[in-house]
């Protein structure tokens, strides 16, 4: 399905994950998602800093995965 034929139904649908190591540029590939109107997913725990101005677009519950059964 391409953009023009998708519903906006479908849209809602989407998921998107963005996953890489630290300092890799995934809080600025969040940030660019979340400017191009696609809701982004964050707990807001790790407050900006000198490193990354704008904040770090991170969600923690998710690096517990690896516990949960």
């Amino acid at each position: 399905m391409n953009a023009e034929t998708e519903s906006s139904a479908d849209r809602g649908r989407e998921i998107v994950i963005v996953s890489g190591l630290p300092r890799s540029g995934t809080s600025l590939m969040m940030q660019m998602l979340d400017k191009g109107g696609i809701e982004a997913v964050t707990d807001r725990l790790r407050t900006p800093d000198v490193d990354n101005p704008r904040g770090y677009y991170e969600f923690e519950i998710v690096k517990k995965i690896k516990e949960d059964v």
